[in-house]
């Protein structure tokens, strides 16, 4: 029922991806992104900022740029270098005027725009994950995933369910007793769901360790490139019991610094494979697969209905400058 479930979801998502793509700019042709988290959590009685990023994948200045934060609030970007980009900061507080879904948009010499969907949450409740910087990787090497979490609520949260999903090229490692690997039918994301269960105080960071039990990703040895390959990653609450314990090593967090930035719902990053793949002859037998008897309990479906949005969520990294 589980995978059922995921299926259909992602089937969901995958209808709306063609033509999100774009090829690599070309010389002279304005090419401008706006980066914006896609889910953003609002707290009664709180406000939240949020990070929206400007950039120009343009191999050439691009000038006159405006930033639409919904309807009512624009910010001059102005000139923006080849490669650079620039981030503005929104405050967004749960009042009666604020729609479910609204848009972030850049115009000017060039255009772009990504929805915002906003998710109200009673006071006590506001999970975040910091932005994870983007990597370059060699085939058959990996790249560890820094997942920081903080809670930025009032409310201790008892158990948590990280959700990891990264395009075809990639594979997620996390053999771990506490995680479920799940693959869309065609093999083009794969998705990882682990049920962690420690409870993160109010103000409280945690953090998955980077060297004893991380979470990894490889790019596999046939992956094409030069090419950037996307992954996204999500934390949710969740308040079922406890799956049966089974020997073996789980995934954990530890504490840690409290992060730079406040976070958001989702964070995603890219990995840039820079060449093309070497002819190797790579075994069928070689992906890691989690413990195939873990059960995430009653919420285990929503954390795999999270996975279904990121595959749909990542879709918009796929681009090269």
């Amino acid at each position: 029922m589980t995978r059922l479930r995921f299926v259909v979801v992602v089937l969901a998502f995958l209808a709306l991806l063609a033509g999100l793509a774009t090829p690599a700019a070309a010389a002279g042709i304005p090419d401008i992104e706006v980066e914006a988290p896609q889910l953003v959590t609002v707290v009664d009685g709180r406000t939240t900022t949020v990070t929206v990023t400007v950039v120009n994948h343009s191999r050439t200045e691009v000038t006159g740029l405006v930033l639409h934060f919904g309807e009512s609030t624009t910010s001059q970007v102005g000139g923006l270098a080849a490669g650079r980009s620039r981030t503005f900061r929104f405050p967004l507080s749960p009042t009666a005027a604020l729609v479910a879904t609204f848009e972030v948009a850049v115009t000017g010499a060039a255009s772009d725009s990504t929805p915002v969907t906003v998710v109200r949450a009673a006071a006590g409740t506001d999970l975040a994950i910091a932005g994870i910087d983007d990597v370059t990787v060699d085939h058959g090497n990996y790249a560890n995933v820094p997942i920081t979490i903080r809670n930025n609520g009032t409310s201790t949260i008892s158990n948590l369910a990280v959700v990891l999903v990264a395009e075809q090229g990639l594979q997620p490692m996390a053999g771990y007793t506490n995680c479920e690997f799940d693959r869309t039918d065609d093999f083009s994301y794969t998705a990882v769901t682990c049920r962690i269960d420690q409870a993160i105080a109010p103000g409280e960071t945690l953090a998955l360790p980077a060297t004893t039990n991380p979470l990894l990703v490889k790019v596999a040895q046939d992956a094409a490139g030069p090419y950037e390959y996307a992954v996204s990653a999500a934390v949710v609450g969740v308040g079922d019991a406890a799956a049966a314990a089974e020997s073996g090593p789980r995934l954990t967090l530890q504490p840690a610094k409290t992060p730079a930035d406040r976070g958001g719902s989702v964070a995603s990053f890219g990995i840039t494979v820079s060449t093309a793949p070497a002819e190797v002859t790579v075994d069928d037998d070689t992906t890691t697969t989690g413990s195939s008897s873990t059960h995430l309990g009653s919420t285990g479906w929503f954390a795999l209905f999270l996975s279904g949005a990121l595959v749909f969520l990542i879709a918009r990294r796929r681009r090269l400058a």
